[in-house]
């Protein structure tokens, strides 16, 4: 079965074009990112502007196209932080733009699938283990012990924090002191109690580890550390100098998703992190194919 799935979170939307076979089994034909920064603003108002539903549209409208001509059998729309903030007037409007049914995740779903779709990369990871998801409105970290899982979902996200605190770029020193606190309040809410590796699961960890060498699969706190300080430094322009292509749509709002990778791995207590290529996008077509099988969650319903 080909099924193509559309992540949108609150900086960037992510189609997934796959043919799903067996147990979990992806084979991409397609994977496109577009930077919408959807959640422009909405910390602050919980609304979604006008122009961010528009340019929303517009990749969605893209992305059903590009479906269509790829041959998938299902297309799957689901939104996560920016998306939870706003409520049912982004179901709304993005029906009365494109036609398409769109879900929101909650922070647990978005967990969970965000967890099935990195650990889906990794088969030879068992055992316990924990994934860190950081977005642009909220990080989610799921935990595998002995006796089951655990999903925690906390409104920790880059453009979050850029917004909140970052008025200039490089952010003031008391700029920085201040988020920093408030990530490390917001990260009492996740348990320090698991065992096991801390897997990335996000852009993030994915362009951190390119940054710091293309055969990266694992970094270190202290090589996040050191990127940390370089990033709280530099202006937009010397951010995006970094890798042109990885940061374009990413320049304001890297530093803050790198705070929150540091942080959380003090709080884990953990000295390594490993990467997973994979991410939420790839659980939602995990989540299809067990849904069509009878054994997953159904999907969307159009908006009364």
């Amino acid at each position: 079965m080909r099924v193509a799935c559309v992540d949108v979170g609150t900086n960037s939307a992510r189609l997934l074009i796959a043919d799903v076979e067996g147990a979990h089994e992806l084979k991409t034909q397609a994977h496109i990112h577009r930077i919408v920064r959807l959640g422009e603003g909405v910390d602050a108002s919980g609304r979604i502007s006008v122009v961010a539903l528009d340019r929303l549209a517009t990749t969605l409208n893209e992305f059903a196209a590009t479906a269509a001509r790829c041959g998938a059998e299902r297309l799957i729309v689901a939104g996560t932080s920016a998306s939870r903030d706003a409520g049912n007037e982004v179901v709304k409007a993005v029906y009365g733009r494109t036609g398409l049914a769109f879900e929101i995740l909650s922070g647990s779903q978005e967990a969970e699938w965000s967890f099935r779709g990195a650990m889906s990369a990794l088969p030879q990871v068992t055992g316990q283990v924990i994934t860190c998801d950081i977005g642009g409105g909220s990080t989610e970290f799921t935990f595998r012990g002995n006796q089951g899982m655990e999903r925690c979902s906390v409104d920790l996200g880059s453009v979050r924090i850029t917004e909140r605190f970052f008025k200039g770029q490089p952010p003031s020193a008391r700029a920085v002191g201040r988020a920093r606190d408030f990530v490390q309040r917001s990260l009492q809410a996740v348990p320090q109690e698991y065992g096991g590796p801390l897997v990335g699961a996000s852009d993030t960890h994915r362009i951190l580890a390119r940054l710091a060498g293309p055969e990266s699969q694992a970094l270190s706190r202290q090589v996040v550390a050191i990127w940390l300080e370089r990033l709280l430094g530099m202006s937009r322009v010397e951010v995006r100098a970094l890798g042109p292509n990885l940061l374009a749509g990413r320049d304001d709002i890297f530093p803050a998703a790198v705070l929150i990778c540091h942080e959380a791995m003090v709080h884990l207590g953990r000295e390594h992190f490993a990467i997973s290529e994979r991410g939420l996008v790839h659980g939602l077509a995990i989540r299809e194919q067990l849904r069509l099988t009878g054994t997953g969650t159904i999907a969307a319903k159009r908006p009364a």
